[in-house]
């Protein structure tokens, strides 16, 4: 309740063109999990726009054309994701051409959701019960191997935040050299759920401003 309170006082901010930060939360989260609330306390001269996206029964096709309505709507200036919201940062800037920070993206989500599908899962930020259909998880494989394989991913656009420590998404070295030819930032004892966002802070104060 605090944190949608939180998010509708900073919309009710958004006037006179207030420029934007585009918020893409992970799998099993929500738009009012705390790392959008960390956005709002120290991004304050933006509006931080963080919608709730249904990754356990929507498509990706769905998906994406909820978060261009977004970017259509409101003048986002980068767009900040982590974990499949990082996937999908990756994906909305190459389409859109905009600045991002990708932090901890899951870019393979037809290998890292699979042990999902069918589980009762309890959303971290709601505390609500949600299971993953079969049918999103075919869409994801699908997506992967078609459009999210066939747009270009600019590196003088897209910026990594990737922890050494992540438990979810396999080999670091893997990891790091998919992403070879782009800024990576690494960080050590942050997890996948990257605990320690402040260390992010002056790396998204530094995208804005370039």
């Amino acid at each position: 309740m605090v944190a949608r309170k939180l998010l509708k006082q900073k919309y009710m901010k958004n006037q006179n063109n207030m420029q934007s930060i585009l918020y893409i939360h992970g799998f099993n989260s929500a738009g009012s999990a705390w790392k959008a609330m960390k956005l709002i306390e120290y991004f304050p001269d933006y509006e931080i726009v963080s919608p709730t996206l249904d990754y356990y029964t929507q498509s990706p096709d769905a998906l994406i054309a909820q978060l261009k309505h977004e970017i259509d709507t409101h003048d986002i200036r980068m767009i900040v994701g982590t974990s499949l919201g990082g996937m999908m940062t990756m994906y909305m800037s190459a389409l859109c051409g905009l600045k991002a920070l990708a932090i901890n993206p899951a870019s393979r989500p037809n290998e890292s959701l699979r042990q999902f599908v069918g589980v009762e899962l309890i959303n971290y930020a709601t505390e609500t019960k949600h299971y993953l259909s079969q049918e999103a998880f075919d869409a994801y494989q699908g997506f992967i191997t078609g459009p999210f394989n066939d747009v270009h991913f600019d590196n003088s656009k897209l910026t990594f935040a990737l922890a050494k420590d992540d438990e979810l998404l396999g080999s670091y070295d893997s990891l790091k050299e998919q992403f070879k030819g782009f800024t990576i930032h690494e960080f050590d004892k942050v997890t996948h759920r990257f605990v320690k966002f402040e260390y992010l802070v002056p790396i998204i104060r530094d995208i804005l401003e370039s």
